[in-house]
């Protein structure tokens, strides 16, 4: 201990005596270690964070798919449901889920919540208890019970703040009265963000008798625990054969051309499955930010120890072991790197919400990640393990040298023979130049892969057009007429309003995130059981819905008020829906139905229209097949209102908001968006993603040229005699200058080359983030080549004019 304090005491003393490298060195480190402990923090609370479930390993998922669409989930049937759940042997619970949103009154202004339907065990399989009150009971769930309800931790806060007195209490949800009988703990939000949480019963839909007897009228999905010993292998086999049983037993409801399949697997996979690939890109940026940190400081720590070579010789001389003396510098190291790590744990804590945010994007377990035990043990085995790394290099190189040779050469004040010192720093360069060509050339592919997205014809106007949901109470609405009703009387008062353009009401508009794609077929056209099932996207509008959005009408009619429940069912298509199923043949007049049921005949319409491709759920996907209805024959509670006007949108918001208020005063008014601010949504994992690249891009490239140019003006000095000697010998300063940069474009060439490499590797993995590029894309390769070149050459060139610049006479003095 001794020993080592003496150490510490030397190495504090060197760093106070040569504050601009101990600055530098500090600064290079905190980034680096604070940028790589940041990415674990996330990454840690994501992915090796216990989840706040009991025997969270053994809770799965089951799902039903076409294997045509495996990443659509299907619905069971409760007839399902409760077939598997009464013949199953694998699963110690198997419970029902689903999610809906109500209106929630009495507490001041209208809320719209969404409401979790779960069984009695849905929550104990998962090993979770109320924090305050009561979990459901199976007499909850019996017909007739009184509706209740247990309310999630974040409403529970940001609705009642924190008050525990709510147990309860009765709140009026869809003008019904329920009463709160429990308060649950912190919990991810999955399946949903569901803000309060009700048993089957208290749900008038699921507890409607057509409902739960009807196998083609399919609502919930299923989640359940393993019994002790079971895998998920064994719940696929043992439901595969439930499945097989329960449709030839009921075949009539089961026609023989559908095709689905069960597909099983575990809650952690779900939660965290859409960020696993991420971690790829997190882990390589961060990772490719420190490896130039280290270089650069290993530079700086290599050229401080020419200088250092007569003290390490002298001390040998005087009988210093050279485990002495690797101690001594290692110390000195380490004792940099660990400032440099508190700092970089400083930085860390500044910049966690970033990647926080990010990781929400594609995760909902992102909850309460903070800088735990875990991260600060991370961050103190990167720092030691950082200042091991760039000390013992530098150590090593000067202890191969020569003691008698050494002391030679720094007899003059200089050290002349550090030729392998030279080499390993030119190595350094090129790992920098490297490793800074792979972030640069990530970076531009997402930047112009954003662009790309930006540039993305939508097929619609979305300039000066407000949006906002109107979820009608169902309680209040109980016939598609009074539905009907409200919005066809709802937008012409909002029309009649000063600096509206136009208004429609819709079930959703384009790029809004979610849509429906029912199976449809075509009048008189053989469906093959081979045949993939015709889908397409459907919207529920009025007539002036194509007005407001500017889609252009390519052939027939619009909708108009002719077009009655009374008169003939009517669609109108879009272009590619046209092209796909009537590629030699006109679509006016042609007949599409709805499947709603496989047993049932589809409602045939007419189509009396053609419009115009539109972006559908997000920027960049294919456009699919896509139709719509008018809201007289088909309706639904929960339509969106599109206003168009003449100026700023939002300007108009508190007269809309009047109108709507007088048609119904316990309407909620939410998810108010301008369709600008939705396509903007629509970009923001993408534009998050090039955000956060570019964040360590900058970071990295900073870090780099700096070191580089560093290095260079180092090794620029050291040759200071031998450009003495040649311009004495008449070489011009060009001649010099071009000698210089010509060392300096051979590393230059070397870092670019190895980093051309790489980077392809790296690029080929993050293809699927990319939009209208290639991983290898060569105007992006060269660009990024030619800038970082230029900015490197900049660099090397200032240190070799100024060397040049020198007096002849001078330079040879100061050999």
């Amino acid at each position: 201990m001794h020993a080592l304090k003496q150490d510490l005491l030397y190495a504090w003393r060197q760093l106070v005596a040569h504050p601009g490298y101990a600055l530098v060195a500090i600064l290079t480190l905190a980034l680096g270690i604070g940028a790589n402990t940041a990415i674990f923090s996330v990454i840690y609370g994501v992915l090796f964070r216990p989840l706040p479930y009991q025997d969270a390993d053994r809770l799965v998922h089951v799902r039903q798919v076409n294997p045509a669409e495996p990443d659509a989930d299907l619905a069971f049937a409760v007839q399902e449901y409760l077939t598997f759940q009464r013949e199953s042997r694998t699963f110690e619970h198997l419970n029902e889920y689903h999610s809906m949103f109500y209106n929630l009154t009495g507490l001041g202004e209208p809320d719209r919540v969404q409401v979790g339907v779960v069984n009695e065990t849905y929550f104990p399989a998962m090993g979770v208890q109320p924090i305050d009150g009561r979990a459901f009971s199976p007499a909850d769930n019996e017909t007739g019970a009184e509706p209740v309800t247990l309310l999630s931790h974040r409403y529970w806060q940001s609705r009642f703040g924190g008050d525990r007195g709510v147990i309860g209490r009765a709140l009026q949800m869809n003008d019904r009265s329920i009463t709160v009988i429990g308060i649950l703990p912190p919990l991810p939000a999955f399946p949903d963000a569901n803000d309060i949480y009700i048993p089957p019963a208290a749900c008038p839909f699921r507890s409607n008798e057509m409902m739960i007897q009807e196998r083609s009228m399919r609502m919930v999905a299923l989640y359940g625990k393993l019994a002790p010993g079971r895998t998920v292998a064994d719940a696929q086999t043992e439901l595969d054969a439930i499945n097989r049983r329960m449709r030839q037993e009921h075949a009539a409801s089961y026609p023989a051309d559908s095709r689905t399949e069960l597909r099983l697997g575990t809650v952690r996979e779900e939660l965290l499955g859409r960020f696993r690939p991420l971690v790829f890109m997190l882990v390589s940026t961060v990772g490719l930010v420190l490896l130039i940190a280290c270089a650069n400081v290993a530079n700086l720590t290599l050229a401080r120890m020419i200088r250092r070579d007569r003290e390490v010789a002298m001390r040998t001389a005087l009988g210093a072991s050279p485990g002495r003396l690797v101690r001594q510098l290692v110390t000195e190291s380490a004792l940099l790197s660990v400032i440099g790590g508190l700092l970089g744990l400083t930085l860390a804590f500044l910049g966690k919400s970033v990647l926080v945010s990010f990781a929400s994007r594609f995760t909902p377990w992102t909850d309460e990640i903070s800088l735990s035990w875990p991260v600060l043990v991370f961050t103190l085995l990167i720092s030691v393990g950082t200042g091991l790394v760039f000390g013992l290099f530098p150590a090593w190189h000067s202890l191969r040298r020569d003691l008698v040779t050494t002391l030679k050469d720094a007899s003059g004040g200089k050290s002349t023979g550090a030729a392998n010192k030279h080499r390993s720093r030119r190595g350094l360069v090129i790992v920098q130049l490297a490793a800074s060509f792979v972030l640069l050339f990530v970076t531009a592919l997402m930047v112009r892969s954003l662009i790309n997205l930006r540039q993305v014809e939508t097929g619609f106007e979305q300039d000066n057009v407000l949006t906002m949901l109107l979820p009608l109470s169902f309680g209040k609405y109980q016939t598609y007429q009074q539905i009907r009703d409200f919005h066809l009387q709802l937008v012409p008062r909002v029309q009649s309003l000063p600096g509206v353009v136009s208004a429609a009401v819709a079930s959703d508009f384009p790029l809004n995130g979610v849509v429906a794609t029912p199976i449809f077929r075509v009048q008189n056209r053989e469906v093959k059981p081979t045949d993939a099932a015709a889908t397409a996207t459907i919207r529920m509008i009025t007539d002036d819905y194509f007005k407001t959005l500017s889609i252009p009408l390519l052939k027939g009619r619009d909708f108009d008020p002719t077009d009655t429940s009374e008169a003939p069912m009517v669609i109108v298509i879009n272009r590619t829906l046209a092209e796909r199923y009537f590629p030699n043949e006109e679509p006016l007049g042609q007949r599409l139905g709805v499947v709603v049921s496989p047993t049932r005949e589809p409602r045939w319409r007419t189509i009396v229209g053609v419009v115009g491709d539109v972006s559908q759920a997000r920027l960049g996907e294919t456009v699919e097949p896509e139709f719509y209805i008018p809201i007289t024959q088909y309706n639904d509670f929960e339509m969106r209102l599109l206003v168009k006007t003449q100026g700023p949108p939002r300007n108009l918001l508190p007269e809309i908001r009047r109108v709507i208020r007088s048609a119904d005063p316990e309407l909620p008014v939410v998810q108010v968006r301008t369709l600008q601010e939705v396509r903007e949504e629509s970009m923001a994992p993408t534009r998050l993603t090039t955000r956060l690249m570019m964040l360590f891009a900058l970071l990295a490239f900073v870090i780099a040229v700096t070191g580089i140019s560093g290095v260079i003006a180092f090794l620029t000095q050291e040759r200071t005699p031998e450009i003495g000697i040649r311009m004495a010998l008449g070489a011009e300063k060009e001649t010099v200058v071009g000698l210089m940069l010509r060392e300096a474009a051979l590393l230059v060439a070397a870092g670019l080359s190895l980093g051309l490499v790489a980077a392809l590797v790296v690029a080929r993995q993050l293809q699927d983030l990319l939009y209208g590029l290639q991983a290898a894309d060569v105007p992006t390769l060269l660009g990024v080549a030619v800038i970082l070149a230029v900015v490197v050459g900049v660099a090397c060139w200032v240190p070799a004019r100024r060397a040049a610049s020198v007096d002849p006479v001078i330079a040879l003095r100061a050999g």
